[in-house]
Order: C-alpha cells, then structure tokens, then sequence
C-alpha cells in the first residue's frame, strides 16, 4: 500500500492530493501542466511539499508532522523523468550499473529487452531521444527500487518501440513485484500499462477508476481533456477489403464504421480515437461524398464555452462534434435535432 497526502503550491495553483494506492501500477493521467509531474518529483524527493505524508506499508518516506523526511537516494525509489537526465560524463554502460543492485533484473535482460546493448560503449550526448530514454528506463530497473515513478517513459519512441516496451515494463512490474506511477497525457499508453488511472487536473483529483472503464467513456466533459480525442470506441474486426485499404468495425452498440486497412484477425478487438474536430455534421443526409463513415443520429446536448461549441449526438453511440457558434446558429441545431455525421476513414485512429 502506498500511501501519498501531498500539498505543493505553484505559481497558478495548489497540486493537492489524498490517495491511497494499492494496484500494481496507477497512472496519473491528464494534460501538460496539472501537476502530475510535480506529485512525482515530490514523491523522488525532488520537491519539498507545504505539508503532507508518503507511506510504502509501514515505513514512512515523509512526514511534515514527524519531522521525516528521507533523501532521494534513501527512498529507493527508481525514476525516469521526461528528458532522462543520463550521466554525460558515463557511458551508457556506466549509466546502467549506477546504482546497480544485486538480486534483481540482470544487465543482459534488461539490455536484451530495451534493445540497448549496442550502445553500451556510446556516451548520452551521442544517443537520440528514444535511446537515452530507454537507458533511464533500464538504469531505473537495475536500481531494484521499491517503487517506480515513470514520467512520460514512452513519449520519445516510435510506436513500434512502444508497443514492446510498455508490456515489457508491465511484465517486470509483475515478475518483481515492484509498484509503479506513471504519468501519462496518452490513453493508449495508460489502457496498455495501468491497473487504475487518477485523471487531474489542476492540481485536483477529478476522476478516479479502472482504465478501461473510466477513459472509454465520453470525453469532452471537462477542461482536462480538450484537445484529446474526445471520441473512444471500443470495436470489434468484422471484414477487410484490402484492394480499398479499408477494414471494417462494428462497436459494442452496433455502430460500423470503416478504419484504414489492419492486418488484424476478424473478431479482434480494438480500440479507436475520433477528434471531435475531424466530425461534420449536416442537417440533411448528405450526398455525392467521399467519405465511407455516414450516419443519422440525433442531437442530445450542446455545451458552449469558449468561443466553440461541443455537441453530443446519439448515433447507436455518443459522438461528440466540435462546432462554431455559428454553425449551430445557422443549423438551428438543438436538443433533438435529427442530424447526420460525416467522418473520414483517416481520421479514425487506432489506439490498441
């Protein structure tokens, strides 16, 4: 059980948070500039809090009122911040096996795994942005810490890299049996390695729960999640037509919906982004169009805010539309308002 009351003042607010964490790995998840990144390096001993408490089981990490407070290199606590902050002066090889730790994850595993053996002769100044991350990761491993906090550990890899990464972090977690935080603004990344998600926002725990369930639901609600993709849906393969470059998707509630060509197995589930930018939507059913993805659906609710306007439409799922305050003045668009939504195959993402 990790046990964390931090209170850290900013400049534009206070990050100010009770939680009691006891799955393998949470991730903090939300925009650039809510605080996530603070609560880890608070938790690191990087940054000293107003007042608060960190707990690991029985064994106190910080306390403002018992006068506790352990330095970084106490806590044991395996760190991989956003720009990696390698050793310049070591090889990768040093940079590795400082603070190596017997009886944990060897040196070839975790080289073998990360892909980073060739390097080990290379200094940081000479690595790109995904390889020194990659080296933090694997220098925050052979520490054999007691907890990991991950910033952003993925951001700089290609999505291949990615792809294996992420499930190899999560299968050390559960070899090891070392807890980990991640910090996170991508849904993919959290869906993939997160056992609960903590959503917030300026400086606030705003929403709390298992990833799957929490972050598939609607997603314009809210100033923290603007500019994501508002639209998550979870989908299942049903047929590909490969000469157009098209596979096609049925929902969990009967919406289908072409997504470019996947090599996947029919029946394979997926998970799909949609801006709510990249929606049109049309009073009447439209024609001599392009776009494979037409459909009816009928208006539920506009939110306007800030110069735009997010409407919430009803077509067998909830789609979300970003749209000017003029275009729901000329379109005389309101609660019930039959409508039809146009949507680009391309525009359509694949997450997992």
């Amino acid at each position: 059980m990790i046990h964390v009351r931090l209170r850290v003042p900013l400049s534009a607010f206070e990050v100010s948070v009770s939680l009691d964490l006891d799955r393998p790995v949470t991730a903090l998840f939300g925009p650039s500039g809510v605080g996530k990144t603070t609560i880890l390096e608070t938790l690191a001993g990087l940054r000293r809090p107003l007042e608060g408490e960190i707990r690991i089981d029985d064994d106190w990490i910080y306390s403002s009122e018992r006068g506790i407070s352990l330095p970084p290199e106490k806590r044991r606590f395996g760190l991989v911040p956003q720009d990696a902050l390698l050793f310049p002066h070591l090889d990768v090889r040093g940079n590795l096996l400082y603070g190596f730790r017997d009886g944990g994850i060897s040196l070839a595993a975790v080289a073998e795994a990360l892909e980073i053996a060739p390097l080990f002769d290379r200094r940081p100044a000479g690595l790109s942005g995904g390889e020194r991350q990659r080296v933090a990761l694997g220098r925050a491993l052979l520490s054999q810490p007691r907890l990991l906090l991950l910033d952003e550990p993925v951001a700089s890899l290609d999505v291949e890299l990615k792809e294996r990464i992420l499930p190899y972090v999560k299968r050390v977690q559960e070899i090891h049996r070392i807890p980990a935080i991640v910090v996170s603004h991508d849904v993919a990344d959290v869906l993939t390695v997160a056992d609960e998600v903590v959503v917030l926002d300026r400086g606030a725990v705003v929403a709390r729960g298992e990833p799957r369930a929490l972050l598939t639901r609607p997603l314009a609600r809210g100033s923290f999640f603007r500019g994501r993709f508002e639209n998550l849906l979870e989908a299942r393969v049903v047929a590909h037509e490969p000469e157009e470059g098209l596979t096609r998707v049925v929902t969990e509630r009967g919406l289908s919906l072409y997504i470019p060509y996947e090599e996947a197995p029919i029946a394979e589930r997926v998970l799909l982004g949609l801006l709510a930018e990249d929606v049109l939507l049309a009073k009447e059913a439209p024609g001599g169009l392009s776009a494979r993805n037409i459909f009816a659906g009928r208006v539920l609710a506009i939110e306007e805010q800030g110069g735009v306007a997010m409407a919430e439409v009803d077509a067998k799922e909830s789609i979300f539309v970003r749209l000017s305050h003029g275009a729901v003045r000329s379109l005389a668009l309101g609660p019930g308002a039959p409508v039809h939504l146009i949507v680009k195959t391309h525009s359509i993402h694949r997450l997992i």
